[in-house]
C-alpha cells in the first residue's frame, strides 16, 4: 500500500517575496495531514508540489488565491487552492504589522514514498540533540493553550515526534504522549510544529532530511 507523507512548507517560497508580502505569519489555523490527504489529487502517482499566492482577508482568511507553480502538474495547483481555504492568519505578523490586505505565498508539498515509515517507527533516524534556528515563543504557545484546561487551570505535558525536510522545517507529526489525556494538549502541541526549524545539518555535518525529532512540550498555566 502507497503511505503519502505529507509536507507543509510554512512561511516563504524558495525565491524572496516582493516587499510587502507576510513573511513572518501567525497562523491561527493550519490545513491538517487529513486535509493534505483529502485534496491530494486522484490520479497524482509521483510526489508533487505547488505555491499560491493569496490576499488575507479581515477575517484573516486567503482569498483572491491563484497558482505561481505547480510541479509537476497532475493537478497539484488545483489541489493547493482547495487547500488553502484551511489557513486562518492572525491580524498582526510577528513584527507586529496588520495582515489585512496583504499578499502571502505559500508552498505545499506532497511528498508519496513506497512502505514509508511512521515517525515514532523511525527510531534510527532519530537526531538526538537538535539545534534550533526558530522555536515558538511564549506568546505562541500562549495562543494555542487548549481552552478548556486554561479554563480548568489544567497543567499538561506532551510530545510530537515529527519527519524533518531538508531545510530543517517539521512534517508528517503525530501525538505520542498526552498528559493528561482528552484535555487538548496533543493537538495544541501539533500547531506549534511550523514554527520549529532546525538548522539542515548537524553539528558532524550530516544532512537532517529525513530524520525524526521528539519534541516534549510541558503546558504551564498562564499567571
Amino acid at each position: 500500500m502507497i503511505a503519502i507523507l505529507l509536507a507543509l512548507v510554512l512561511g516563504t517560497a524558495e525565491t524572496p517575496e516582493p516587499a510587502g508580502f507576510v513573511t513572518e505569519p501567525v497562523w491561527l489555523n493550519l490545513p491538517s495531514g487529513q486535509d493534505m490527504a483529502l485534496h491530494r489529487p486522484e490520479s497524482a502517482k509521483v510526489s508533487g508540489r505547488a505555491v499560491v499566492e493569496c490576499q488575507v482577508s479581515t477575517k484573516g482568511l486567503l482569498e483572491s488565491c491563484r497558482v505561481l507553480e505547480e510541479t509537476p502538474g497532475e493537478e497539484y495547483g488545483k489541489a493547493a487552492m482547495k487547500v488553502a481555504s484551511r489557513f486562518r492568519m492572525g491580524p498582526m505578523d510577528r513584527a507586529g504589522e496588520p495582515t489585512v490586505d496583504r499578499l502571502v505565498r505559500i508552498p505545499l508539498v506532497w511528498a508519496l514514498e513506497l512502505g514509508a515509515a511512521t515517525p515514532a517507527a523511525s527510531a534510527d533516524s532519530l537526531i538526538q540533540s537538535p539545534r534550533w534556528l526558530r522555536r515558538p515563543s511564549g506568546d505562541d504557545i500562549a495562543r494555542v493553550f487548549p481552552r478548556r484546561p486554561l479554563r480548568q487551570e489544567v497543567a499538561g505535558r506532551s510530545t510530537i515526534v515529527c519527519h524533518i525536510l531538508a531545510n530543517g522545517h517539521l512534517t508528517n507529526c503525530s501525538v505520542v504522549e498526552e498528559t493528561p489525556p482528552d484535555m487538548g494538549f496533543g493537538e495544541a502541541t501539533l500547531k506549534l510544529a511550523p514554527y520549529f526549524v532546525m538548522t539542515p545539518t548537524t553539528p558532524d555535518g550530516r544532512s537532517v532530511e529525513g530524520g525524526t525529532v521528539r519534541i516534549p512540550i510541558v503546558w504551564n498555566v498562564p499567571r
